[in-house]
């Protein structure tokens, strides 16, 4: 078995989570993303883990785009809207692991629990209209802010 881990999968086996190194020991190949890559190295950790994440790095495969990479990414950004780190993780996951279905996901919520996963998944949604409410006052004020520096500092404007 292949297996492509996002950055989140990465932290989590190196920060020893069961679950996630159960899940790897049954891997044949892992690799991750030059997406991972960069997230990891810009990772804010003291220098003993990015000692284990520079080690991690050495010991597993790394993807880099080619035109391929680009072709899966334009379809699947276009068919999902997709951000587009994560659609280059997905395209390459397609790449690496053929049509097979890639999940990243925060390895505490693995369960079978149709109930748990149900129970995620709405409030999951609550939390993104929330945030999308929150961020409006933030435009609003940016703009706000934006129009009336414009307005007492353009050499234009005259009292």
């Amino acid at each position: 078995m292949k297996v492509l881990l996002d950055t989140n999968a990465v932290i989590y086996f190196l920060k020893g989570a069961e679950k996630v190194v159960e899940n790897l020991s049954k891997a044949d190949s892992v690799a991750i993303s030059f997406i991972s890559e960069i997230e990891l190295l810009c990772y804010d950790v003291d220098k003993d883990e990015m000692k284990n994440i520079k080690s991690f790095l050495k010991n597993v495969k790394i993807l880099y785009p080619n035109p391929l990479t680009v072709k899966y990414t334009i379809d699947i950004r276009k068919k999902t809207g997709l951000k587009l780190p994560d659609a280059l993780i997905c395209a390459q996951s397609k790449q690496y692991n053929g049509d097979k279905l890639m999940f990243t996901i925060h390895h505490e919520r693995w369960n079978n629990n149709i109930y748990s996963w149900t129970k995620e998944l709405v409030w999951q949604n609550v939390k993104n209209v929330v945030k999308r409410i929150n961020e409006i006052p933030k435009i609003y004020n940016n703009i706000f802010t934006f129009s009336w520096t414009y307005f007492f500092h353009n050499k234009n404007y005259i009292f």
